[in-house]
């Protein structure tokens, strides 16, 4: 048997969020175009990538509300939020408590009106682990085992409560024990690697050090310049006429950087120290970007 919470708050919430953080990315986009190429133009474009990855975020959070629901079977209870599924065997619930009872939690998490999910904590039961798609206490009971308490929204709390003491009184049909879990896919495979926590924002670091570095000594140049590439050979190598030229060297080092970036993530299931490999050589062609622009300008 399957429970969907009410979520159409939540949802329509949840997508107005997302549809904010897409304007104002794009807003962020337009003002960087608008400009001529400046430091302003970097820091407007830095705030466009974190808006977006903000868009990201309320995108996913808005998938998982869309999947929440909540299953019930004589082995226990599922709670599907997203990747994240929580089990609870059905032999481990002590008692059900109505919110009408106990009152409702201050949750700390991922919420917004009509989607509470996270920490919460009520002193008469202590800590909760919410799933929650509204606070009304007529709609939210909470699951209490013996080491763990769960706050769901049930549209009929007592027939709920029915359908679980029925299942109970039949008995177990397998051994069970209640324990959280998530889906297995590529993202979340990366999120977990140690080693990607670091190469990845110091790749993203890297390259926008470069653009800003870059940015800087492009300000004060003159329309017109000669430049010499690399500055200890005698014979000219490089011969830009105008600045709007020096383009090609954060260029460059950003299409290395885009095909770097692809390339490890299509080995990384198969090769991880391969992909790794091609990180490290993003962080270090833009440091070697980076000397080369003091060389040249």
């Amino acid at each position: 048997m399957t429970f969907h919470p009410p979520r159409a708050l939540g949802l329509t919430i949840g997508a107005c969020l997302t549809l904010w953080s897409t304007g104002i990315t794009i807003l962020f986009i337009n003002f960087a175009v608008s400009e001529n190429f400046s430091v302003t133009t970097i820091i407007f474009l830095s705030f466009a990538l974190c808006m977006g990855l903000v868009t990201i975020f309320f995108a996913k959070w808005n998938y998982s509300l869309v999947t929440m629901e909540y299953s019930l079977d004589r082995n226990g209870v599922v709670i599907k939020w997203g990747e994240t599924i929580q089990i609870i065997a059905l032999d481990s619930i002590k008692s059900i408590i109505p919110a009408s009872s106990a009152g409702l939690p201050k949750i700390s998490g991922i919420s917004w009106p009509g989607n509470y999910i996270g920490n919460g904590k009520l002193a008469k039961i202590g800590n909760i682990q919410c799933y929650l798609t509204e606070k009304q206490s007529d709609k939210v009971i909470y699951l209490v085992t013996e080491k763990n308490t769960y706050g769901i929204s049930i549209e009929n709390p007592r027939k709920f409560a029915q359908e679980v003491q029925l299942r109970k009184n039949l008995g177990q049909l397998i051994p069970l024990e209640s324990h959280a879990q998530r889906t297995p896919n590529f993202w979340g495979s990366l999120s977990m690697d140690k080693y990607l926590q670091y190469l990845l924002p110091l790749s993203f670091l890297s390259g926008f050090l470069m653009w800003l570095f870059f940015a800087i000594q492009f300000q004060g140049l003159p329309n017109q310049i000669n430049v010499h590439f690399p500055l200890y050979v005698q014979q000219e190598i490089i011969n830009f006429k105008s600045k709007n030229s020096l383009f090609v060297l954060p260029q460059a080092a950003s299409i290395i950087f885009l095909c770097n970036l692809a390339m490890a993530f299509f080995l990384y299931k198969t090769t991880k120290f391969v992909s790794y490999l091609f990180l490290l050589t993003i962080i270090i062609v833009n440091l070697s970007f980076i000397v080369a622009i003091m060389m040249s300008i």
